[in-house]
């Protein structure tokens, strides 16, 4: 009986990931607010970015949305918070988005494009990246190596 769950669970494992990219991929994203589809280095106007990979069924993804607005709000103009809803259909993506007031942007990943071209294997997963598109931190939470991480960039 143990070796068959065993094998079950093996069998739903998810395919693992790409290799991780170093950089910000120019996998297009479509903007749940509506517009264009859009790699997302191109929305950050030449600042350094966080970027929140999520879903709306992830616990620990919806309890950090309050930490990512404070951090977009202290920090407005210097850089730029977006969130990627990862593998759920757009009005599902819209819906949980607008149920939890997210006011910075947001974009979908239904096919999870975007974060199998960047090695994302767990949710919620945080990306830090310089202005030139450089990935210089990954993180599952916005810990103490994450703020810091996004403060030397802001500094600069």
């Amino acid at each position: 009986m143990r070796a068959a769950v065993l094998l079950v669970l093996l069998g739903c494992r998810p395919t693992p990931a790409g290799p991780t990219s170093p950089t910000l991929t120019p996998e297009p994203l479509e903007p749940l607010a509506g517009g264009d589809h859009t790699p997302l280095h191109d929305a950050s106007d030449g600042r350094p970015m966080l970027i929140d990979l999520y879903a709306s069924w992830c616990d620990s993804c919806r309890d950090q949305i309050a930490s990512l607005e404070s951090l977009a709000t202290r920090h407005a103009g210097r850089l730029v918070v977006v969130g990627v809803n990862v593998g759920e259909e757009l009005d599902v993506a819209r819906q949980f988005a607008s149920r939890e007031d997210i006011d910075y942007a947001t974009y979908a990943d239904p096919e999870f494009r975007f974060a199998d071209s960047m090695g994302i294997t767990q949710l919620p997963s945080l990306l830090v990246v310089d202005r030139d598109g450089t990935i210089v931190h990954r993180s599952r939470e916005l810990d103490a190596a994450t703020r810091d991480a996004i403060e030397q960039l802001v500094a600069r």
